[in-house]
Protein backbone atom coordinates (compact mmCIF):
# COMPACT_ATOMS: atom_id res chain seq x y z
CA UNK A 1 0.00 0.00 0.00
CA UNK A 2 1.10 3.54 -0.72
CA UNK A 3 2.09 5.98 1.99
CA UNK A 4 -0.96 7.80 3.32
CA UNK A 5 -3.36 4.97 2.43
CA UNK A 6 -6.15 4.44 4.96
CA UNK A 7 -6.19 0.93 6.39
CA UNK A 8 -9.25 1.27 8.63
CA UNK A 9 -11.24 3.76 10.69
CA UNK A 10 -10.76 2.61 14.28
CA UNK A 11 -13.27 5.11 15.69
CA UNK A 12 -16.00 3.68 13.47
CA UNK A 13 -14.99 0.05 14.06
CA UNK A 14 -14.92 0.49 17.85
CA UNK A 15 -18.04 2.62 18.05
CA UNK A 16 -16.17 5.64 19.47
CA UNK A 17 -16.99 9.32 19.13
CA UNK A 18 -14.22 10.95 17.07
CA UNK A 19 -14.39 14.07 19.27
CA UNK A 20 -13.32 12.08 22.34
CA UNK A 21 -10.19 10.48 20.86
CA UNK A 22 -7.84 13.20 22.14
CA UNK A 23 -9.43 13.14 25.58
CA UNK A 24 -9.12 9.34 25.68
CA UNK A 25 -5.47 9.70 24.61
CA UNK A 26 -5.88 7.06 21.93
CA UNK A 27 -2.53 5.90 20.53
CA UNK A 28 -0.75 3.04 18.78
CA UNK A 29 1.77 0.93 20.65
CA UNK A 30 4.34 -0.34 18.13
CA UNK A 31 5.73 -3.78 18.90
CA UNK A 32 8.32 -3.80 16.08
CA UNK A 33 11.23 -1.41 15.80
CA UNK A 34 9.86 0.36 12.74
CA UNK A 35 6.63 2.35 12.58
CA UNK A 36 4.64 1.51 9.45
CA UNK A 37 1.24 2.69 10.64
CA UNK A 38 -0.01 5.71 12.54
CA UNK A 39 -3.31 6.98 13.90
CA UNK A 40 -5.04 10.22 12.94
CA UNK A 41 -6.62 11.36 16.22
CA UNK A 42 -8.81 13.87 14.39
CA UNK A 43 -10.57 11.28 12.17
CA UNK A 44 -9.80 7.96 13.88
CA UNK A 45 -8.22 6.62 10.68
CA UNK A 46 -5.35 4.13 10.73
CA UNK A 47 -3.07 4.98 7.80
CA UNK A 48 0.23 3.90 6.21
CA UNK A 49 3.27 6.06 6.97
CA UNK A 50 5.82 3.90 5.11
CA UNK A 51 5.52 1.35 2.33
CA UNK A 52 4.87 -2.10 3.75
CA UNK A 53 6.78 -5.02 2.26
CA UNK A 54 5.26 -8.29 3.41
CA UNK A 55 8.22 -10.36 2.25
CA UNK A 56 10.58 -8.14 4.19
CA UNK A 57 8.52 -7.89 7.34
CA UNK A 58 7.07 -11.40 7.48
CA UNK A 59 9.41 -13.72 5.61
CA UNK A 60 8.37 -16.77 7.62
CA UNK A 61 5.02 -15.74 9.09
CA UNK A 62 1.69 -15.07 7.51
CA UNK A 63 -0.01 -13.43 10.53
CA UNK A 64 0.59 -10.20 12.42
CA UNK A 65 -0.88 -9.07 15.75
CA UNK A 66 -2.06 -5.56 16.61
CA UNK A 67 -3.05 -4.77 20.20
CA UNK A 68 -5.14 -1.70 20.78
CA UNK A 69 -5.16 -0.50 24.40
CA UNK A 70 -7.63 2.26 25.30
CA UNK A 71 -7.12 4.30 28.45
CA UNK A 72 -9.86 6.46 29.91
CA UNK A 73 -9.37 9.18 32.49
CA UNK A 74 -12.18 9.65 34.99
CA UNK A 75 -12.51 12.29 37.67
CA UNK A 76 -15.01 11.34 40.36
CA UNK A 77 -16.02 13.76 43.09
CA UNK A 78 -17.59 12.72 46.37
CA UNK A 79 -18.43 14.68 49.51
CA UNK A 80 -16.56 13.72 52.67
CA UNK A 81 -18.52 11.91 55.40
CA UNK A 82 -20.10 9.77 52.70
CA UNK A 83 -21.97 6.64 53.72
CA UNK A 84 -19.98 3.38 53.35
CA UNK A 85 -21.28 1.43 50.39
CA UNK A 86 -22.21 4.53 48.41
CA UNK A 87 -22.08 4.21 44.62
CA UNK A 88 -19.28 6.38 43.23
CA UNK A 89 -19.58 5.74 39.50
CA UNK A 90 -20.60 3.22 36.84
CA UNK A 91 -17.78 2.34 34.42
CA UNK A 92 -18.59 0.94 30.99
CA UNK A 93 -16.43 -0.75 28.38
CA UNK A 94 -17.52 -2.43 25.11
CA UNK A 95 -16.46 -5.69 23.49
CA UNK A 96 -17.67 -6.11 19.87
CA UNK A 97 -17.48 -9.90 20.11
CA UNK A 98 -20.70 -11.92 20.23
CA UNK A 99 -22.33 -14.25 22.72
CA UNK A 100 -20.19 -15.29 25.68
CA UNK A 101 -17.14 -13.52 24.25
CA UNK A 102 -18.74 -10.09 24.63
CA UNK A 103 -18.82 -10.15 28.43
CA UNK A 104 -16.21 -8.17 30.36
CA UNK A 105 -14.78 -8.47 33.85
CA UNK A 106 -13.92 -5.32 35.85
CA UNK A 107 -11.38 -5.32 38.64
CA UNK A 108 -9.29 -2.81 40.60
CA UNK A 109 -5.53 -2.95 40.21
CA UNK A 110 -4.33 -3.55 43.74
CA UNK A 111 -1.99 -1.10 45.46
CA UNK A 112 -1.60 0.52 48.87
CA UNK A 113 -2.67 4.07 49.70
CA UNK A 114 -1.48 5.46 53.04
CA UNK A 115 -0.69 1.88 54.17
CA UNK A 116 -4.24 0.82 53.34
CA UNK A 117 -5.07 -1.81 50.73
CA UNK A 118 -7.34 -0.78 47.86
CA UNK A 119 -9.65 -3.64 48.75
CA UNK A 120 -10.30 -1.89 52.09
CA UNK A 121 -11.24 1.38 50.38
CA UNK A 122 -13.14 0.46 47.22
CA UNK A 123 -14.99 -2.39 45.58
CA UNK A 124 -16.22 -2.88 42.03
CA UNK A 125 -18.93 -5.14 40.68
CA UNK A 126 -16.97 -7.32 38.23
CA UNK A 127 -19.99 -7.74 35.95
CA UNK A 128 -21.40 -4.21 35.54
CA UNK A 129 -18.49 -1.93 36.56
CA UNK A 130 -20.29 -0.23 39.48
CA UNK A 131 -17.65 1.33 41.77
CA UNK A 132 -18.42 1.62 45.50
CA UNK A 133 -16.79 3.28 48.52
CA UNK A 134 -16.20 0.90 51.43
CA UNK A 135 -15.45 3.55 54.06
CA UNK A 136 -16.27 7.10 55.05
CA UNK A 137 -13.76 9.59 53.66
CA UNK A 138 -12.43 12.60 55.57
CA UNK A 139 -11.16 15.55 53.54
CA UNK A 140 -8.93 16.66 56.41
CA UNK A 141 -7.10 13.29 56.25
CA UNK A 142 -7.09 12.39 52.54
CA UNK A 143 -8.02 14.79 49.75
CA UNK A 144 -7.76 12.49 46.72
CA UNK A 145 -7.14 8.91 45.58
CA UNK A 146 -5.47 7.83 42.32
CA UNK A 147 -5.93 4.24 41.12
CA UNK A 148 -6.63 2.11 38.04
CA UNK A 149 -9.43 -0.23 36.96
CA UNK A 150 -9.13 -2.73 34.11
CA UNK A 151 -11.86 -4.15 31.91
CA UNK A 152 -10.77 -7.56 30.59
CA UNK A 153 -12.22 -9.97 28.09
CA UNK A 154 -13.95 -13.05 29.58
CA UNK A 155 -14.00 -15.14 26.40
CA UNK A 156 -12.24 -18.43 25.89
CA UNK A 157 -9.40 -18.12 25.53
CA UNK A 158 -9.26 -14.64 27.18
CA UNK A 159 -7.32 -11.88 25.47
CA UNK A 160 -3.89 -11.21 26.89
CA UNK A 161 -4.27 -7.43 27.17
CA UNK A 162 -7.14 -5.52 28.84
CA UNK A 163 -9.71 -3.97 26.54
CA UNK A 164 -9.76 -0.76 28.53
CA UNK A 165 -7.94 0.83 31.46
CA UNK A 166 -9.76 3.40 33.57
CA UNK A 167 -7.47 5.91 35.30
CA UNK A 168 -9.49 7.09 38.29
CA UNK A 169 -8.93 10.34 40.16
CA UNK A 170 -11.28 10.44 43.14
CA UNK A 171 -11.55 13.92 44.67
CA UNK A 172 -12.87 14.25 48.23
CA UNK A 173 -14.89 17.45 48.61
CA UNK A 174 -14.84 19.39 51.86
CA UNK A 175 -17.99 20.00 53.89
CA UNK A 176 -18.38 22.27 56.89
CA UNK A 177 -17.88 19.63 59.57
CA UNK A 178 -15.36 21.48 61.76
CA UNK A 179 -15.97 24.57 63.86
CA UNK A 180 -13.16 27.14 64.24
CA UNK A 181 -11.01 26.45 67.29
CA UNK A 182 -8.84 28.84 69.30
CA UNK A 183 -5.38 27.67 70.30
CA UNK A 184 -5.94 28.69 73.93
CA UNK A 185 -8.81 28.36 76.38
CA UNK A 186 -8.47 32.05 77.29
CA UNK A 187 -6.49 35.12 76.21
CA UNK A 188 -4.86 37.12 79.03
CA UNK A 189 -3.75 40.73 78.59
CA UNK A 190 -2.25 43.25 81.03
CA UNK A 191 -2.90 46.80 79.83
CA UNK A 192 -1.75 49.97 81.57
CA UNK A 193 -4.49 52.46 82.40
CA UNK A 194 -2.29 55.16 80.82
CA UNK A 195 -2.37 53.41 77.41
CA UNK A 196 -3.39 55.90 74.67
CA UNK A 197 -6.50 55.29 72.60
CA UNK A 198 -5.90 53.60 69.26
CA UNK A 199 -3.31 51.21 70.72
CA UNK A 200 -3.50 47.73 69.14
CA UNK A 201 -3.04 44.34 70.76
CA UNK A 202 -2.57 41.13 68.77
CA UNK A 203 -4.94 38.29 69.62
CA UNK A 204 -4.45 34.56 69.11
CA UNK A 205 -6.22 33.51 65.92
CA UNK A 206 -8.60 30.60 65.49
CA UNK A 207 -7.86 27.69 63.14
CA UNK A 208 -10.24 25.59 61.06
CA UNK A 209 -9.15 22.47 59.11
CA UNK A 210 -11.96 23.09 56.61
CA UNK A 211 -11.19 25.11 53.46
CA UNK A 212 -12.75 27.86 51.38
CA UNK A 213 -15.95 29.31 52.78
CA UNK A 214 -15.87 26.62 55.48
CA UNK A 215 -12.72 28.11 57.06
CA UNK A 216 -12.51 31.06 59.48
CA UNK A 217 -13.91 34.16 57.77
CA UNK A 218 -14.59 36.73 60.48
CA UNK A 219 -14.43 37.60 64.19
CA UNK A 220 -16.91 39.33 66.49
CA UNK A 221 -16.32 40.98 69.89
CA UNK A 222 -18.88 41.23 72.67
CA UNK A 223 -20.19 44.72 73.40
CA UNK A 224 -17.61 46.99 75.02
CA UNK A 225 -17.28 50.75 75.49
CA UNK A 226 -13.50 50.63 75.76
CA UNK A 227 -12.49 48.05 73.14
CA UNK A 228 -13.20 47.04 69.56
CA UNK A 229 -11.53 44.71 67.04
CA UNK A 230 -10.28 44.95 63.48
CA UNK A 231 -10.16 41.79 61.34
CA UNK A 232 -6.99 41.37 59.26
CA UNK A 233 -6.01 38.96 56.46
CA UNK A 234 -2.60 37.28 56.53
CA UNK A 235 -0.41 36.54 53.50
CA UNK A 236 -1.68 32.96 53.49
CA UNK A 237 -5.30 34.14 53.48
CA UNK A 238 -5.93 33.32 57.13
CA UNK A 239 -7.99 35.71 59.25
CA UNK A 240 -6.91 37.20 62.57
CA UNK A 241 -8.10 40.05 64.79
CA UNK A 242 -6.41 42.97 66.55
CA UNK A 243 -7.89 44.37 69.76
CA UNK A 244 -8.04 48.19 69.68
CA UNK A 245 -8.47 50.56 72.63
CA UNK A 246 -11.14 53.12 71.72
CA UNK A 247 -11.62 54.87 75.11
CA UNK A 248 -9.22 55.78 77.91
CA UNK A 249 -9.01 53.37 80.83
CA UNK A 250 -9.46 54.07 84.52
CA UNK A 251 -8.48 51.24 86.82
CA UNK A 252 -10.22 52.87 89.77
CA UNK A 253 -13.54 52.62 87.88
CA UNK A 254 -13.03 49.16 86.37
CA UNK A 255 -9.97 47.05 87.10
CA UNK A 256 -10.88 44.00 85.02
CA UNK A 257 -12.57 43.59 81.63
CA UNK A 258 -13.88 40.22 80.42
CA UNK A 259 -14.74 40.11 76.73
CA UNK A 260 -15.91 37.32 74.42
CA UNK A 261 -14.22 36.88 71.03
CA UNK A 262 -16.15 34.78 68.49
CA UNK A 263 -14.62 33.18 65.38
CA UNK A 264 -17.11 32.22 62.66
CA UNK A 265 -16.85 30.49 59.29
CA UNK A 266 -19.09 31.01 56.25
CA UNK A 267 -20.28 27.44 55.83
CA UNK A 268 -23.90 26.39 55.61
CA UNK A 269 -24.85 26.37 58.37
CA UNK A 270 -22.04 28.58 59.77
CA UNK A 271 -20.09 27.21 62.73
CA UNK A 272 -18.38 29.25 65.44
CA UNK A 273 -16.50 29.07 68.73
CA UNK A 274 -15.68 31.52 71.52
CA UNK A 275 -12.73 32.45 73.68
CA UNK A 276 -12.65 34.73 76.73
CA UNK A 277 -10.34 37.76 76.69
CA UNK A 278 -9.37 38.50 80.30
CA UNK A 279 -7.92 42.03 80.58
CA UNK A 280 -6.31 43.30 83.77
CA UNK A 281 -5.84 47.07 83.93
CA UNK A 282 -2.42 47.86 85.37
CA UNK A 283 -2.56 50.73 87.85
CA UNK A 284 -0.74 54.01 87.37
CA UNK A 285 -0.06 56.32 90.31
CA UNK A 286 -2.67 58.90 89.35
CA UNK A 287 -4.53 59.46 92.65
CA UNK A 288 -3.27 61.40 95.69
CA UNK A 289 -4.09 60.18 99.22
CA UNK A 290 -7.32 61.54 100.72
CA UNK A 291 -7.67 62.21 104.49
CA UNK A 292 -10.89 60.66 105.78
CA UNK A 293 -10.27 60.96 109.54
CA UNK A 294 -10.33 62.97 111.68
CA UNK A 295 -13.31 64.74 110.15
CA UNK A 296 -12.51 68.33 109.21
CA UNK A 297 -15.64 70.40 109.57
CA UNK A 298 -13.89 73.73 109.04
CA UNK A 299 -11.19 73.61 106.40
CA UNK A 300 -8.12 71.54 107.16
CA UNK A 301 -7.72 72.48 110.86
CA UNK A 302 -8.71 69.91 113.47
CA UNK A 303 -8.74 70.62 117.20
CA UNK A 304 -8.16 67.99 119.87
CA UNK A 305 -8.41 68.77 123.61
CA UNK A 306 -6.61 66.64 126.19
CA UNK A 307 -6.10 67.11 129.96
CA UNK A 308 -2.70 68.25 131.18
CA UNK A 309 -2.56 65.10 133.29
CA UNK A 310 -2.53 62.82 130.27
CA UNK A 311 -0.11 59.95 130.68
CA UNK A 312 2.86 59.29 128.48
CA UNK A 313 1.97 57.18 125.41
CA UNK A 314 -1.69 58.17 125.40
CA UNK A 315 -3.50 58.27 122.04
CA UNK A 316 -4.34 61.85 121.12
CA UNK A 317 -5.70 61.33 117.59
CA UNK A 318 -5.46 58.99 114.63
CA UNK A 319 -5.03 60.26 111.09
CA UNK A 320 -6.50 58.01 108.40
CA UNK A 321 -5.92 58.53 104.68
CA UNK A 322 -6.98 56.42 101.71
CA UNK A 323 -5.55 56.01 98.22
CA UNK A 324 -7.73 54.52 95.48
CA UNK A 325 -4.70 53.33 93.52
CA UNK A 326 -3.69 49.67 93.67
CA UNK A 327 -1.83 48.27 96.67
CA UNK A 328 1.55 48.95 95.10
CA UNK A 329 0.72 52.63 94.62
CA UNK A 330 -1.32 53.16 97.80
CA UNK A 331 1.13 52.49 100.64
CA UNK A 332 0.81 55.64 102.71
CA UNK A 333 3.37 57.17 105.08
CA UNK A 334 2.52 59.72 107.80
CA UNK A 335 4.98 62.39 108.91
CA UNK A 336 5.04 65.65 110.93
CA UNK A 337 5.87 68.56 108.68
CA UNK A 338 5.80 71.24 111.41
CA UNK A 339 5.42 70.83 115.17
CA UNK A 340 5.55 73.34 118.06
CA UNK A 341 7.44 71.04 120.42
CA UNK A 342 8.91 67.84 118.96
CA UNK A 343 9.35 66.37 122.46
CA UNK A 344 5.62 66.28 123.25
CA UNK A 345 4.06 64.22 120.47
CA UNK A 346 4.97 61.41 118.08
CA UNK A 347 3.32 60.33 114.83
CA UNK A 348 3.47 56.66 113.78
CA UNK A 349 4.51 56.70 110.13
CA UNK A 350 2.56 53.54 109.31
CA UNK A 351 -0.77 53.82 111.13
CA UNK A 352 -1.09 57.60 111.64
CA UNK A 353 -1.49 57.45 115.43
CA UNK A 354 -0.50 60.61 117.35
CA UNK A 355 0.58 59.86 120.92
CA UNK A 356 2.13 61.74 123.86
CA UNK A 357 5.83 61.21 124.36
CA UNK A 358 5.97 62.38 128.00
CA UNK A 359 3.93 63.85 130.81
CA UNK A 360 2.97 67.53 130.47
CA UNK A 361 4.39 70.20 132.80
CA UNK A 362 3.22 73.73 133.63
CA UNK A 363 6.05 75.08 131.53
CA UNK A 364 4.61 73.50 128.36
CA UNK A 365 2.46 75.74 126.16
CA UNK A 366 -1.32 75.40 126.40
CA UNK A 367 -1.60 75.05 122.62
CA UNK A 368 0.55 72.86 120.43
CA UNK A 369 0.26 73.11 116.65
CA UNK A 370 1.58 70.70 114.08
CA UNK A 371 1.09 69.81 110.42
CA UNK A 372 0.75 66.22 109.15
CA UNK A 373 2.28 65.33 105.81
CA UNK A 374 0.81 62.24 104.14
CA UNK A 375 2.45 60.76 101.05
CA UNK A 376 2.78 57.53 99.08
CA UNK A 377 5.76 55.50 100.15
CA UNK A 378 6.30 53.77 96.78
CA UNK A 379 6.13 54.94 93.22
CA UNK A 380 8.10 57.07 90.87
CA UNK A 381 5.38 59.72 90.89
CA UNK A 382 4.71 60.21 94.62
CA UNK A 383 1.52 62.08 95.43
CA UNK A 384 0.68 63.61 98.82
CA UNK A 385 -1.96 65.35 100.93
Amino acid sequence: MKEGSVVANLATDLGLDVKTLNQRKMRLDIIANKKYLDLNKETGELYVVEKIDREHICPTKSLASCYLKLESFYTIRVMENNAPGALLSSLTAFDPDLHENQYLVYFIIEKEIANTSMSMLFSINPENGNLYALKTFDYEIEKEFLFHIEARDSGSPPLKNPLRIFNIELEILDINDNAPQFRRDAIHLDISESTPTGERFSLSNAVDPDVGSNSVKTYHLSESEQFTIEVQTGRDGSKFADLILKQTLDREKQAVHNLILTARDSGSPPLSSNVTIHIIIVDQNDNAPVIVSPWRAHGSVVEEKIPRSTDKGSLVAKVIALDTDSVHNSRITYQFLQVTDATLFSLDQYNGEIRTMRMFSYRDPLTCRFHCYIFEAIGCNNLHA
